[in-house]
């Protein structure tokens, strides 16, 4: 399904209805959209090339390969025919997001890069 440009309310909606979020991308410089799908308990699945691929993978949020059509495809494949791994990789999505991007933590990060910024200059 090709949607085309959604507003806040229907991305969301899409996002809780899905099974899968799938970004493979040649080149995500953090990947807010992975983000947003797994806040919504969805399992992910995204290529090295996107930002934040080591917290998905050291948390067991998600699959992560390298963008090749026949790797995203088992992996696509193994996803959809296994419920249970679903299930548990967005649990462990969610929890990631709790922990690691809700706006009290962003904004620590974003307050010691000003601050290091200050120091050194």
């Amino acid at each position: 399904i090709i949607t085309g440009q959604l507003n806040d309310a229907e991305k969301l909606a899409v996002l809780v209805d899905a099974d899968l979020f799938v970004l493979p991308s040649y080149g995500e410089n953090f990947g807010i959209a992975v983000v947003e799908a797994m806040a919504c308990s969805l399992p992910v699945l995204i290529s090295d090339k996107v930002g934040i691929w080591q917290y998905v993978a050291e948390s067991g949020a998600g699959i992560v390969t390298q963008c090749d059509a026949s790797k995203i495809s088992d992996a696509m494949e193994n996803l959809v025919n296994d419920p249970r791994l679903r299930m548990t990789l967005g649990q462990n999505g969610k929890k990631l997001v709790e922990a690691q991007f809700n706006i009290e933590r962003m904004s620590e990060r974003m307050e010691m890069e000003y601050q290091s910024l200050c120091v050194n200059a």
